[in-house]
């Protein structure tokens, strides 16, 4: 298993320099740049566009400019934009974590229920519980991310209006008056208000799915002569496959 992890780890090197190289490429095939159209300004030197060619390095051939690129990359130097006047780390930085706040419940809520649920549906394949987790995995799979979002909210919107009890909300970062509530406080409407968005953000490996827990297990049929062992944890004559 370390062994595996391992090899995981190092094939995400050549991923991650193939993969900036081709965006970098793409990007450098477009023609022009930012200070292209500054030279169109009568108020712009060409003394003052050649400077910030050299301060940003754009007058440098391709290779240098994306190893000077990756350079800064590495040590989260992100430039400098010109559009918002400001460090783009900066910029970036509150956006990124109001994504990981969705994303991290999203991820912990799929590995709680959907590893247990894909292992039973595993040990117990082709039983009326693994039929019927297959069939509302393959359901969730069927319905798109922001479909089930609008379903969340259309529920919630329903125990409002019968109940006059706003269960989750359903729109905002925040609720009002957020800067006056206590630690815990802050912490449970910060749950709250993920709760529609990361119930709907998992459902595309939901419990049972091949996807659930990275793969699926299969026992050979009457007609098959031969099976390699089972894994640990699963009779003989079963194997796994795991999905890409």
């Amino acid at each position: 298993m370390a062994s595996y992890i391992l090899k995981r780890i190092l094939s995400l090197i050549p991923t991650f320099f193939g993969a900036t190289f081709l965006a970098f490429l793409i990007i450098q095939m477009a023609p022009g740049d930012y200070l292209t159209q500054l030279e169109l300004d009568p108020k712009v030197t060409p003394e003052t566009i050649a400077r910030l060619r050299a301060q940003f390095g754009l007058d440098r051939p391709f290779h240098e400019q994306y190893l000077l690129w990756m350079h800064n990359l590495l040590h989260l130097n992100l430039g400098y934009s010109f559009a918002y006047q400001a460090p783009v780390l900066e910029i970036v930085w509150p956006r990124v974590l109001n994504s990981m706040v969705l994303v991290v419940p999203s991820t912990v809520l799929l590995f709680l229920i959907a590893v247990p649920v894909g292992v039973y549906g595993a040990l117990r394949q082709y039983s009326l519980g693994d039929r019927v987790v297959s069939f509302l995995a393959y359901l969730g799979l069927a319905i798109p991310n922001f479909f089930l979002a609008l379903i969340l909210m259309y529920l919630v919107l329903q125990v409002y209006f019968r109940t006059g009890v706003m269960v989750f909300p359903v729109s905002g970062m925040t609720s009002s008056g957020f800067e006056q509530f206590s630690f815990w406080q802050k912490v449970v409407d910060v749950a709250g208000t993920r709760f529609c968005p990361s119930s709907s953000s998992p459902r595309a490996t939901s419990p049972g799915s091949p996807a659930s827990c990275g793969g699926r297990c299969w026992r050979p049929s009457p007609r098959t002569t031969s099976a390699p062992p089972g894994p640990r944890g699963f009779p003989s004559g079963w194997w796994c496959t795991s999905t890409p």
